[in-house]
């Protein structure tokens, strides 16, 4: 997946999640330090699931945990102290035991990042199992943007 794909599939997608910027998560140039953007995709990433209708609490409490095994960010313009972000995140991908989520990152009509993270499905002892119905119902059930 490439950067032109993740963005045009996320441009019609509605905000699931806004952020300002903090003091302390910018560096010595006022711009957003790199990691903090995983963090973000973290947040916009439950966001979504709850507007999914599916609360990660009870995600993991129907037995089923979904640990990051691949991540991406496309870096596309530096973020500053006290800049109102919006996050678009969607599931573009759900295969036997796994989900690929992306997102895009604006503020305003600039954009800031994109990137996807994706998830294993597995069981409480950590072993994998296939991506549960619920769970790809309740996904399709709100957006319909998996390729």
């Amino acid at each position: 997946m490439n950067m032109q794909e993740v963005e045009s599939l996320l441009a019609k997608l509605p905000c699931v999640y806004r952020h300002r910027v903090l003091y302390g998560e910018v560096d010595k140039m006022n711009f957003v330090y790199g990691s903090h953007y995983l963090t973000w995709f973290e947040r916009a990433r439950n966001e979504y699931l709850r507007l999914c209708g599916l609360p990660y609490t009870q995600v993991e409490a129907q037995g089923c945990i979904l640990p990051v095994f691949d991540a991406r960010v496309w870096y596309l313009s530096p973020a500053t102290y006290d800049e109102l972000l919006d996050f678009r995140c969607a599931v573009t991908a759900c295969t036997k035991a796994s989900a690929t989520f992306v997102f895009l990152i604006t503020s305003g009509e600039r954009r800031i990042a994109a990137g996807y993270t994706s998830h294993a499905c597995l069981n409480p002892s950590r072993r994998p199992i296939r991506v549960p119905d619920w769970l790809r119902e309740k996904i399709l059930e709100r957006y319909d943007v998996l390729i």
